[in-house]
Order: C-alpha cells, then structure tokens, then sequence
C-alpha cells in the first residue's frame, strides 16, 4: 500500500501487519495524501480515546477499543475540504487509537475485559508499525526528502505520548533550518492524582520500553515509580531548540478532571481522588510555570471546560476568551497555522486571557489566573534558535536504517 498510488485528497486505512486493538480488532491507521504536489508538507498524528489503564477503568469501557470511531473525524484540521483549515493541501497520516494504553503500551493484562475478552495493549507497536511504513513511503518518494512544514499532533491520549514520540518523529522528519516544525499537545497537559501517572506508565509496560525511555535514567525513574511525561518534554525542548512545542489547553478542561478521579480512585498508589475546578487550573498552572524554563515551550490557554480542540470545527472559532470565541488575542486556528506556516512570521508566544471577573469566575469554574512566567516572556524566534547547536540527549531510532 504505497502513498504514491494513493489519489490525493482522498483519504485512506491501513492495516499494517503485525498490529492489534486491545481485544484483537485489526489496528489501522488513516493517511490522506494530500494536495500539495511537491509533498513536502506533512502532519503526523496521535488521536484521542480515553485511557483503560487498569482492570476497573477497563472494565468500566473508558477507552476505545475499536480503530474507527462512530462520530465524524473528519472536522478541524483532518477535513481537506475546508478553506479555514491550515493544514488542508498537507499529507495527514493519523494513528488511530484502540489500544487503551496512550500509544504506548506492550503488555497482556492478566485480567478480562468487560465481555470476558483477553487484553492486549499494543499501542506501541502499532504507533511503530505507522511510523515505519511513513519512513519507507519518504524512501520511495511519496514524500520529499526535506519537508518544508511538519506538524507533530497529540490529541488528549495522544498528547500524552507525544512527548516521548515526539523525538524519534523530529529525528525523522524535521531538517534544522529548513523545516517549519512544530509539536502541539491538544488538551493533555498531564495533571493528574501524585504517583498516579508514574503507576500508570509502569503498569503498561513504558519502563522498559529502550525507544521511548532512550535513556537509562529515565528508565530507571521510572521502575522507581519517579516517571512523568514532563520529563519526556524537557528532553524534547532540549534537544531540538528551534521547534516550538506548544500545547493547546483549557483551564478547567472537565474531561482531565474526570479522569483525575479515575485515577484517583483506582490507582492504589494516587495520594487524592478528588479536584475542584479551581485546584486543576492551579495544578496545571504549576506545570507551566516549571516548563516556562524553555524559551522553545508555549501555551494557548482557553477558559472554559473543553475537551480536544485541534479535530473539531471548535479549532475555527477559539480564542482565549472560550470555544466559541469573544474575543482574547488571535484565534487559536491562527495560532497554529503560524506555527507551521514556512512562509509566515518566525516568532510565536503564548496566550491566555487575564481573568475580567464575574460570576462563573466567582465560582471558580471560568476565568483563572495566566502564568506571569510563561506569558511575560519575549517572543520565541524559531529563526534564531535553529542558529544554536541541540543538546546531546540521546534519541534510539524507531526504524531499522
């Protein structure tokens, strides 16, 4: 299945060999070969669908267990056919998601799923078998050989591995000073109960995982139980200095919340199950101000409790000030369209709107407080910073060379 014999425009499954959902429906993943004929424009991404990552959330059906999902995928940035779209003419290769694992897992659950299925958490080896089949189309010329603009996406459960895919996906595809690149996480900023996602990343078999952990010291944090995703990030923002990561989230997002009591109340090692709308923001806060460090690390933050921007025609009409606009500084569509646009400006900044008072801020459930460390600094200047050599973070390759 070769994406040259693919007509553009037109989107397209792959069932890679090797591959499986977590109760063994066949794995695939959606390419849409796209308009720009001289194919050097790419977006690669990670999709959402809850997280099973133990026995009573699996039980209780909170993931996807099914590649093709019932509702319409093809809004925001996957529709070819809008002119808002900024990715339209770019050639999409999307990592559906049915492994329940965060597309990272490679590991046979020693217990059942809710119909007395047997469960398999193979999103690693999944994510691996797209990516080496979009390695070997650049091989034959489906793509160019230099991109121009590479968008890597991380939606929700996506966005969680996004860190520790994020690497291997710039080694492949993004040239230093030649590339627009750009990593967003849409709505996974990894707040979440203490020891909670430590527990989780063990039980799925990460800590032991060579490619995704490059390095023994992550992997032994994370046999310790001292593993978080941030620490994927930081590695990212250290090694490619002149690739924004940015992450598109909202301060009361009530899906994260939900899941905060998930595993709250499921993971025997999580220190609290419960949060208010007002203790998330100021978690979340938390991890902006320490991730602030990193000129190359930005942030679109929305109020309002929405969940997954960037696959939704919600990605047209967001600004800081909610989902549905009113105002707040440029448009989150237009926010992301700068970040890979190879033409346009070569600076981006984070946005947030100031809190303006209020009854739903009253109650703590709008409004909410924008990191003076995050928003007060300068504009970042991919130009410039693609000038600086990156750092010697070791990144082990996902395909065999």
């Amino acid at each position: 299945c070769d994406l040259t014999s693919m007509e553009r425009g037109q989107q397209y499954l792959v069932f890679p060999p090797g591959t499986t959902c977590m109760y063994g429906a066949p794995y695939a993943f959606r390419v849409l070969r796209g308009t720009n004929e001289r194919d050097d424009k790419l977006v690669v991404a990670l999709k959402s669908g809850g997280s099973c990552f133990n026995e009573h959330v699996t039980r209780a059906g909170l993931c996807d267990a099914e590649p093709l999902p019932k509702r319409n995928t093809h809004r925001g940035v996957f529709n070819p056919d809008d002119p808002r779209n900024p990715v339209a003419a770019y050639t999409s290769v999307i990592g559906l998601y049915c492994s329940g694992d965060g597309h990272s897992g490679d590991v046979e659950r020693d217990y059942a799923g809710p119909r007395g299925e047997r469960v398999v958490q193979r999103g690693y080896l999944n994510t691996l078998a797209m990516l080496t089949w979009l390695r070997n189309q650049q091989r034959r010329g489906g793509l160019a050989p230099r991109l121009r603009s590479f968008l890597a996406l991380g939606l929700s459960a996506g966005g969680l591995s996004m860190p520790t895919w994020g690497p291997h996906l710039l080694e492949a595809f993004h040239t230093r000073g030649f590339t627009r690149s750009a990593v967003v996480v849409d709505s996974m900023l990894g707040v979440g109960p203490p020891e909670a996602q430590e527990a989780i990343w063990r039980g799925v078999g990460l800590c032991h995982n060579e490619v995704l952990l490059p390095t023994q010291r992550l992997r032994d944090m994370c046999h310790r139980n001292d593993y978080v995703v941030q620490l994927s990030a930081e590695e990212l923002l250290r090694r490619y200095p002149d690739v924004p990561m940015a992450y598109v989230h909202s301060k009361y997002d009530v899906f994260l919340q939900a899941f905060y009591v998930a595993a709250g109340l499921t993971v025997p090692e999580a220190e609290d199950a419960l949060i208010t709308p007002s203790e998330f923001h100021e978690r979340a806060t938390v991890i902006l101000r320490s991730m602030a460090q990193f000129p190359n690390y930005h942030a679109y933050l929305v109020d309002g409790p929405w969940h997954v921007f960037l696959d939704t025609n919600v990605f047209y009409t967001a600004t800081t000030a909610g989902p549905w606009g009113g105002g707040g500084g440029p448009s989150l569509r237009d926010w992301i369209a700068a970040l890979v646009d190879p033409d346009g400006p070569a600076t981006v900044r984070s946005h947030c709107r100031s809190p303006t008072g209020g009854v739903l801020e009253a109650l703590g459930v709008m409004g909410g407080e924008c990191p003076p460390a995050l928003m007060d600094r300068p504009a970042f200047d991919m130009n410039a910073s693609s000038a600086h050599p990156p750092s010697a973070s070791s990144v082990a390759p996902f395909v065999p060379v």
